[in-house]
This record gives C-alpha cells, structure tokens and sequence, in this order.
C-alpha cells in the first residue's frame, strides 16, 4: 500500500484469496474488496502504523472469502521505507488461522463443558455426602443385572451364577 492506502503491488496469494489478479488491485482500496466493518479495521491499522512508523504484529481481524465465509487472519503490517528511512507505504503479511482458531474455540467449548459437568457433579457429591444416598433410588435395574450375569456366566465362565450373592453382599437385600 501507498501511504493513501492504495495498493501498489499484490502476492498472487491474496490476489486469489480476494478474487482478482495482482496487477487489478493496483490503485484500489481495501474498500474496493472487503465490506465496510472489515475494510474499516484494516484502514484502521494501517494508519496506525503509517503515523507511528512501528510495525503492528499478530492483528487477529475476520475476511470474507470468495464463498462469504469468514475466515481467520493473523496479519502483520509494517512501514515501507525508502533510502533515507522516510515511510513511502506499507507491506503486509497474512495469514489464515482459521484451521487454528476452529480448533481453539472447540477446545474451548470441550473446557467449559467439562468445567459445568464438573461442578454439577461435585454439587451432587455433596449433596449426598451432606444427606445420604436415596434410599428409594436404584443403582442397577433389573435388565443391567441380568445383563451383567449373562455377561459373568458366557464370558468369564461363571457357571456357579455368583452375582446374586455379590449384589446381596453389597446391597443386603
């Protein structure tokens, strides 16, 4: 970009990335590809950087891509200077993250859910450690039991048929 924020010059990779080839961006604005919100935040920055001459690294922003899906940038832009160090334009680098920041945000949702399931059970916990296990509740149906006994008489070979006295033993009914 010029220091009117106007592209001079264009990787074939963003190029394809917006849609057009690098030589059709020259002159045009951030505004001429991306949506108001988005072309505001990049115009934005890079302000920033041409009034402070220090390069801004890792700008999070959202771009559409040719399908209007957003995707994830990590941008850095930095001043552009000529032989006696004053600032003709800006160069820019960016990168899609949005493999990356799917997979954080699912992560993230995996840690809140295990953090709600987590003090949910430990609400129950003390619940019944303050009252007692339920009396009326039942910890095995009577389908899980027999399940349980075709599973100790076919696969370990149980034919004494010893879970009735284990669930007495535990249980005392």
């Amino acid at each position: 970009l010029d220091t009117e924020l106007k592209f001079q010059n264009m990787s074939q990779a963003f190029a394809e990335f917006i849609g057009c080839e690098p030589d059709e961006a020259t002159g045009k604005t951030v505004y001429d590809f991306f949506p108001q919100a988005e072309a505001d935040d990049i115009q934005q920055i890079c302000k920033l950087v041409l009034h402070s001459g220090k390069a801004v690294y890792g700008y999070e922003n959202t771009l559409p891509d040719l399908n209007g899906a957003l995707c994830y940038m990590s941008t850095m832009v930095a001043p552009f200077l000529d032989f006696q160090g004053e600032i003709i334009g800006l160069v820019g680098v960016s990168i899609d993250i949005t493999g990356i920041k799917s997979a954080s945000n699912a992560i993230f949702d995996l840690l809140l859910h295990n953090l709600i399931l987590t003090l949910y059970l430990y609400t129950v916990q003390e619940e019944v450690r303050r009252k007692g296990p339920d009396p009326t509740g039942t910890l095995i149906s009577e389908e899980e039991l027999h399940e349980i006994r075709r599973i100790w008489r076919t696969e370990r070979q149980d034919w004494e048929d010893s879970v009735p006295e284990i669930y007495r033993k535990v249980t005392g009914h």
